[in-house]
């Protein structure tokens, strides 16, 4: 018997990483298990794994950025397998806020293509604001042709109660989360959160000093740097993602 027999479970995600992970463990538990996740190939791949050892799993492609695909995969939850007990939300979508005070004007990204809000600190008294537009100026590392990868610049938030926020960034380090499997590049077979042993070890080293190294885990690094706004100081990291044609920063082809 296992704990889940007879549960039906959705799994967003559930193509890679930990959202595949989950979907495997609850089917060893008993439960059925819709697969949701937008790479079609790998969801129906790991449902096919799940079916031919014995569990029962469909896969449902789903973005979880608009509401009406939810509800549609909720009710195909319910008609393959005749309800719904558990939801593991391994995938996010948000405008920002408290998931309690989000509409559906909010939650539903499908109409436009931003939103963010501001966030003040904790105990500030102060709520959240909309943003309603966003410039920025990124600097760019030119001395590898072909990277795509920021090294400072300065955001602008222009937010709905008419505030303007401009925030530079100083540069401390890059970090490569990425390339240790926090993406769902599974950059070399890596995937953040998946059981190897205890102790574990390939010996891999990621040369950073290597122009082909870099270029290879281009978008799976992170920028660490100093945030300026005002008269406040911050740190924090910045995740610069430009793909295809980008005049304003030179980029003429993907």
């Amino acid at each position: 018997m296992g704990r889940f027999d007879g549960k039906v479970a959705i799994v967003t995600g559930g193509a890679s990483g930990i959202g595949k992970a989950t979907m495997e463990r609850l089917s060893r538990e008993g439960a059925a298990v819709v697969c949701v996740d937008i790479n079609d190939e790998l969801g129906g791949s790991a449902v096919k794994e799940i079916n031919a050892q014995g569990g029962k799993a469909a896969y449902r492609h789903c973005d979880v950025g608009a509401f009406s695909q939810v509800k549609a995969t909720v009710d195909f939850a319910v008609e393959r397998f005749g309800g719904l007990d558990i939801i593991h939300n391994n995938t996010i979508w948000s405008s920002g806020g408290w998931v309690a005070d989000i509409g559906l004007e909010d939650w539903d990204g499908t109409p436009t293509n931003f939103s963010g809000r501001v966030f003040y600190p904790l105990g500030s008294g102060m709520d959240a604001v909309h943003l309603d537009s966003f410039e920025h100026n990124y600097t760019f590392r030119t001395e590898i042709p072909g990277l795509r990868q920021a090294n400072g610049g300065n955001v602008i938030l222009n937010s709905s109660d008419g505030s303007r926020k401009d925030v530079t960034i100083r540069p401390i380090g890059i970090i490569y989360i990425g390339a240790g499997g926090y993406s769902p590049a599974n950059y070399r077979g890596f995937t953040h959160g998946l059981w190897m042993g205890s102790s574990w070890m390939d010996g891999f080293t990621l040369d950073i000093t290597d122009p082909n190294v870099i270029k290879e885990i281009t978008y799976l690094d992170e920028l660490v740097g100093e945030l300026h706004c005002g008269d406040e100081v911050g740190y924090g990291m910045t995740e610069v993602v430009v793909v295809g044609k980008y005049p304003k920063y030179g980029y003429e082809d993907f």
